[in-house]
């Protein structure tokens, strides 16, 4: 998976990851979390793959958990993105 097709792929994987949160149902959270998870450890971003493991981690723990876990995820995957977005632009005017 190339970073622009982690990029495209990252707002669904998150948008699904959402629903599951909203749903409160902890198997279908850990099971997304772990899917989302996979993504970030195949680029090597490990504090984003930490906070997915994190809320795999708090899916049977209870709603508060989940949101404290989803939100640090969210944080995580923003500066991923970023952080991504600048890599691409600066590759793109070398």
């Amino acid at each position: 998976m190339a970073c622009s097709h982690f990029l495209v792929e990252i707002d669904q994987m998150m948008q699904t990851l959402s629903e599951a949160v909203a749903q409160g149902d902890p198997q279908v959270i850990s099971e997304k979390a772990h899917w989302v998870k996979g993504g970030l450890v195949y680029l090597h971003a490990g504090p984003s793959a930490e906070a997915a493991k994190n809320l795999q981690k708090a899916a049977p723990l209870g709603q508060s958990e989940i949101e404290a876990a989803y939100l640090s995820l969210q944080g995580e995957v923003a500066r991923l993105k970023e952080a991504l977005k600048h890599l691409s632009s600066e590759s793109a005017t070398t």
